[in-house]
């Protein structure tokens, strides 16, 4: 006879919340499972997608890495404009983001059998960078031939959108490593000085600071309105998944979908569409075909 669970009031949470109990796991560790999924509850977009996948099939991420920024005396970043970024084939890590995109200082291929397939590969390049501090969170001998090309899609790019900001005139905002800021109100800000407002006798209404390092608006004003901002997202954790999602307009995913040819200026290029890479193309085409009437 077929295997029957005993419902619980736990599976009647699990019902209404989406999340089913498999039929081998445990009241206990369901519960671990449901608790975390109620708790940070999907949302209709990718990057929901592509963290609570795991969870939906009872795998959690591990924690692998804790990256955070080396800084100076003053407690100022020692890189300009640092950035990390997992595609589906590559591992990239910059000093100055902007002026290096097409060169950062380290790429590396998580893909392909090449020197970085495994995870311990991948830690031991990483721990050469001088302007990044590398913590390793779950780091054991067990892991370090685990296949690199496992590691979450994921970046550093955080931003967040129509903060209020309170009716004072020191605001401190959720985030540090400001990138860009817009605020609501023009009035109340309307020229970033560049100094802490609050020493400096000849300021006029509409003057501002905005600390990039540590999220600290400073205004002349009484604050108010909102702000949106981009920021960085350090420190940064580096996660492995046991089932990996990927967006298929990703930037590297030719480097997956495509073998090289020779192009135009007689260099090879990822042109021709391998089996893996049909094989994905026709299944999306067969949900959402591009032809009319089909």
């Amino acid at each position: 006879m077929p295997k029957i669970l005993n419902p619980t009031w736990l599976d009647e949470i699990g019902l209404k919340s989406g999340l089913l109990r498999f039929k081998n796991e445990n009241i206990e560790d369901y519960r671990i499972r449901l608790t975390s999924h109620i708790h940070n509850l999907p949302e209709s977009n990718q990057a929901s997608f592509l963290e609570k996948l795991s969870t939906l099939i009872g795998e959690e991420n591990i924690e692998l890495f804790n990256i955070d920024l080396v800084k100076d005396e003053k407690g100022i970043p020692v890189a300009e404009d640092p950035r990390i970024e997992i595609t589906s084939s590559f591992l990239k890590v910059w000093k100055n983001y902007e002026e290096t995109k097409d060169n950062p200082d380290l790429s590396l291929d998580i893909h392909n059998k090449e020197e970085s397939y495994f995870l311990k590969d991948v830690y031991e390049k990483l721990i050469t960078l001088d302007f990044i501090v590398v913590e390793p969170l779950t780091w054991n001998k067990g892991l370090h031939y685990y296949k690199s090309k496992n590691l979450a899609y994921s970046n550093t790019d955080g931003y967040t959108y129509s903060f209020p900001l309170s009716g004072i005139k020191i605001n401190e905002l959720p985030n540090q490593y400001i990138k860009n800021a817009i605020f609501s109100s023009k009035f109340r800000y309307s020229i970033d000085v560049g100094y802490l407002i609050h020493e400096q006798l000849d300021r006029e209404d509409g003057d501002y600071h905005l600390d990039k390092v540590n999220g600290i608006v400073f205004s002349s004003l009484i604050g108010g309105g909102e702000v949106s901002y981009s920021y960085r997202k350090f420190p940064f954790k580096i996660k492995w998944e046991f089932i990996r999602s990927l967006p298929v307009n990703d930037s590297d995913i030719d480097f997956i979908f495509k073998n090289n040819l020779i192009g135009k200026e007689g260099l090879p290029e990822r042109l021709l569409l391998n089996g893996y890479g049909a094989k994905i193309n026709n299944e999306i085409l067969a949900i959402h075909s591009l032809q009319w009437g089909k």
